[in-house]
């Protein structure tokens, strides 16, 4: 049997487990969202957020210019190395290649959303290969060609879900990949027009909704988690430098390494986005990636104590 007839028929089971009810990512989360108001516990958490931010960059300010450069630089260095790990890349591995390359996803991005340049297509997708230059999923760059891909996992015993094929339960299809162009039309339009779905929408949600239709429509091949968590870095450090009226050189908050604790419920969330697709749905996604800012911004500012005991022109950070 050749390849392409084995695609055939695979397409064939995946029709089939669509038309018996199994869950898919439409368009319609972009109507969802254009309708979306965020309840008042989220509101809530994004006050007691933003407040928190602000405390911990006044701490960050009490050290010299050079603390503060290498703390910053150290801090994106390994959310870079956090951020592949969380989906288990070798981290040694990924330490490796950085010093072999020339250009990291995270730098492009930045360097863009600060000079206020409109992302294109074709810069979107060159900003996620390089994402995953060096990574176990380097020969997946690119968008989907097709709908062969799931969101699911290996189970034991009992399936959680009625949907699965082989040793995988399927949790919901992706977006259609006849539909990913016109996605990242409206996607990019969030970033690149300074349009929200809703005028009430605060400077930290954005990021944060951005992060969740790329780790839920799964646009790519891989990296499509990693890549929504790059973009939050991103632009929650950019809204927050004009909103808030800082000059910060770099990000000082990347939540990775607080997500590798709750990936289960990281990828339930994203899931939920797609299955209920309500209103709800992003409340939760919301207060639960609120709530890694926070564990990060904790753990930043421990990392700022320790920082204080070194000895200056010794060891450094």
């Amino acid at each position: 049997m050749t390849f392409e007839e084995e695609k055939r028929i695979a397409q064939t089971q995946v029709e089939k487990l669509i038309d018996a009810g199994a869950p898919i990512a439409t368009l319609s989360i972009f109507d969802v969202l254009d309708q979306y108001t965020p309840s008042e516990r989220v509101k809530g958490e994004i006050e007691y957020t933003k407040d928190l931010y602000l405390e911990y960059v006044n701490k960050l300010r009490e050290f010299s210019e050079e603390d503060q450069a290498t703390f910053l630089k150290t801090l994106k260095d390994s959310d870079i190395i956090d951020n592949q790990s969380i989906e288990k890349e070798d981290s040694f591995l990924i330490a490796l290649s950085r010093h072999f390359e020339d250009e990291v996803s995270i730098d492009l991005l930045l360097e863009k959303i600060k000079n206020g340049d409109p992302i294109t297509k074709e810069e979107f997708i060159y900003m996620h290969d390089v994402l995953l230059q060096g990574t176990s999923s380097q020969n997946k760059q690119g968008i989907r060609e097709d709908d062969l891909k799931f969101v699911g996992s290996y189970y034991y015993g009992e399936p959680r879900t009625k949907y699965f094929f082989e040793n995988r339960e399927i949790c919901y299809f992706p977006l259609r990949h006849t539909e990913i162009d016109t996605a990242m039309d409206k996607f990019l339009g969030f970033i690149n027009s300074g349009v929200r779905p809703n005028d009430g929408y605060d400077v930290m949600i954005l990021p944060m909704i951005c992060h969740g239709l790329l780790a839920a429509l799964q646009l790519f091949q891989d990296g499509n988690t990693r890549y929504g968590r790059l973009f939050q870095s991103a632009m929650l450090y950019q809204f927050a430098n004009d909103s808030l009226f800082l000059d910060l050189p770099l990000p000082v908050v990347y939540g990775s390494r607080q997500y590798a604790a709750y990936r289960d419920d990281y990828r339930q969330k994203v899931t939920n986005l797609v299955i209920r697709n309500r209103s709800d749905a992003w409340d939760d996604w919301l207060l639960f990636n609120l709530r890694r800012i926070q564990d990060s911004i904790f753990y930043n500012m421990s990392c700022l104590d320790k920082m204080a005991q070194y000895p200056r022109g010794g060891r450094g950070y």
